[in-house]
């Protein structure tokens, strides 16, 4: 047989049973003694070849002339219970093969070819040491989670299986962390305190994050866009866990026990709008003046002092927690507030600046938020201002109501504690805080600020508004005309009250959007005003349409 001939009309062995022989490990190639050039330097343009296929020809051709030019001696077979060793009697090396990446397509093709285990889980096959496994319920929730590249490779089912056999079978196999992707519903959520209590139970100590999906939906009702936008909240299942003697039973009090109880004496920050354990929450469209607000209202409590009219009965701690300023603007709106006020620097005035820190302040809808300003809140303070929203909570949905729970029941755990929260925001393009309207329920007030044109450079116009005001009404309630210039503040009462003002415009035939822009509320203010305008027995007319109802 010489090489490259070919013996035609005979037949290739056949083998009815396993091959007898396998050939050994090859040794490395001699320097041949001889070469033939069998690889041209060019592809000939007679060939007409893709010019994108030819440095891959090319090498086809040179890894057939180093075959042509191999000179070593042709190993001889040897039986299969015998392999040969190869010299110096070690085995041959051979590299671990790597995992390819999992794409979208292959993820959701291995949903259809992966059998469900006995126990009705999906998805334990994929598990993996370096993985966050995602834990779902249906088979629907999976297959919609995989379908999202957030969320591959490791996404687990656990079908009809018992929370208790499921969570056995979760916690033997290899992950990293554990994600909890049960639905906003009444049954996920019921899932979702099992799963918590049984990690806690066992002590898990990885990480454990929940995904935050909207109210009464599970993963398989929502898209693709909404699950990547969908925020995880981290936390740990058994740092809360009280022994069953330290358990809280709920504390019931009677009508009149609670009449007669000795309560001390209320004790307001800033008469009348700020008080004592309560939430505020300021807005305002950029440049409106809203930090400047905050920070001359801030170092009135902290002084004692006065701030348009508004007096604060006795100094109070303050801490000013700032993400949005450079460190070098809040330095300086800080020297222009101590320069109106004669120099004085109160020393209950701390200062919290996310500049300052080296990694910056976490966002506030996490525990790990929650404890790094709880831990800056000095012994006295009593007023916490969040300036601003926007740039202190980054990882839920603005106007998701779910997203902004894990924030609210932290404020009110730290109105129990006695402090009251000032938030800074801004205000949507309605003239309404942006986002969702739940950060309204528990405030006792709320404050809009609304730039006016003054038509001087130096002069900043800014109109105020109450939109709730909790425990105080009439002339305290009034809207009032602020003027800031170099830092000195000055304001006026407005002329008409505002709904004397949306009854004036309303006669003359204004549109809503019109009475907006022009008091600078919102048009769903508006819209309130115009109910109980028209309840006061006035024909709107043609402009009854402007009565909306309250989303």
């Amino acid at each position: 047989w010489e090489r490259g001939a070919t013996t035609l009309g005979k037949r290739s062995p056949s083998f009815d049973q396993r091959p007898r022989y396998v050939n050994p490990p090859l040794p490395n190639p001699p320097e041949p003694r001889t070469r033939q050039k069998l690889s041209p330097e060019t592809i000939p343009p007679i060939w007409q070849l893709p010019s994108y296929l030819e440095p891959t020809f090319l090498n086809s051709l040179r890894a057939v002339s180093e075959a042509v030019n191999w000179d070593s001696p042709t190993p001889s077979l040897q039986p299969l219970n015998e392999p040969s060793a190869p010299e110096n009697n070690q085995q041959p090396h051979r590299k671990k093969p790597r995992k390819s990446p999992v794409t979208k397509k292959q993820a959701k093709q291995s949903t259809t070819k992966e059998k469900a285990t006995p126990n009705g889980m999906e998805g334990i096959e994929s598990t993996s040491s370096e993985q966050t496994l995602v834990l779902c319920h249906t088979t629907e929730d999976r297959t919609a989670l995989l379908n999202c590249e957030r969320f591959l490779p490791v996404v687990v089912s656990i079908g009809n299986t018992p929370i208790e056999e499921a969570m056995n079978e979760v916690l033997r196999l290899p992950q990293s962390g554990l994600l909890l992707a049960f639905g906003q519903t009444d049954q996920g959520i019921r899932q979702f305190k099992q799963v918590c209590s049984i990690l806690s139970e066992n002590q898990y100590s990885r990480n454990v994050g929940r995904l935050l999906l909207p109210s009464n939906k599970s993963p398989s009702d929502c898209d693709t866009s909404t699950l990547s936008k969908c925020s995880i909240n981290q936390f740990n299942p058994h740092q809360n866990k009280k022994s069953d003697g330290q358990e809280k039973q709920p504390k019931i009090l009677q009508m009149r026990e609670l009449i007669e109880m000795a309560l001390p004496p209320q004790r307001p920050l800033l008469r009348p709008w700020l008080p004592e354990a309560g939430i505020v929450l300021l807005h305002a469209k950029a440049g409106a003046g809203k930090t400047y607000f905050a920070m001359a209202a801030a170092y009135a409590v902290a002084t004692g002092g006065s701030f348009l009219g508004w007096e604060a009965p006795e100094p109070a701690g303050v801490l000013y927690c700032d993400a949005e300023l450079p460190l070098k603007v809040l330095q300086e709106r800080l020297k222009q507030l101590a320069t109106v006020n004669e120099n004085h620097c109160p020393d209950n005035f701390h200062l919290l600046s996310s500049d300052f820190q080296e990694l910056g302040i976490p966002s506030i809808d996490s525990s790990e938020g929650f404890s790094f300003i709880e831990e800056a809140i000095q012994p006295g303070v009593r007023l916490l201002v969040l300036d601003n929203l926007s740039t202190l909570l980054r990882n839920g949905v603005e106007n998701e109501a779910q997203s902004w729970q894990p924030t609210q029941d932290w404020l009110l755990r730290l109105r129990r504690k006695g402090i009251t929260t000032m938030a800074v925001h801004h205000s949507g393009k309605s003239g309404d805080q942006r986002g969702t309207s739940k950060r309204l329920d528990v405030a006792n007030t709320v404050l809009n600020l609304n730039l006016q044109d003054s038509g001087d450079e130096n002069e900043t116009v800014i109109t105020l508004n109450f939109s709730k005001h909790r425990g105080f009404f009439g002339a305290e309630a009034a809207s009032r005309r602020i003027t800031l210039q170099d830092g000195v503040w000055s304001w006026t009462l407005e002329a008409l009250d505002t709904r004397s003002r949306v009854k004036q415009m309303l006669k003359e035939g204004l549109s809503q959007s019109e009475i907006s822009r022009e008091l600078g509320i919102s048009r769903q203010a508006v819209s309130e005003h115009a109910k109980k305008i028209k309840a006061e027995g006035m024909d709107l007319g043609e402009n009854e349409f402007y009565v909306d109802p309250v989303q």
